[in-house]
């Protein structure tokens, strides 16, 4: 199974806040993992990865 880090981890790993991962999530571009509805909120290293690659802005040369 892949890595799995909880929102603060994101957080940390991304130099970001917390409530920005939470729009992230809200907004449909951070996929995530929830296996009790009134629980932890988990995402994939895998599903992290390839949300950062998304953002990739390719130099100019």
């Amino acid at each position: 199974m892949d890595e799995m880090m909880n929102v603060k981890e994101v957080a940390k790993y991304l130099g970001v806040s917390n409530a920005m991962v939470y729009a992230e999530i809200r907004s449909g571009r951070l996929s995530y993992y929830r296996p009790n509805p009134s629980g932890k909120i988990w995402i994939s290293k895998e599903d992290l990865d390839a949300y950062m690659k998304r953002g990739r802005v390719e130099a100019h040369k």
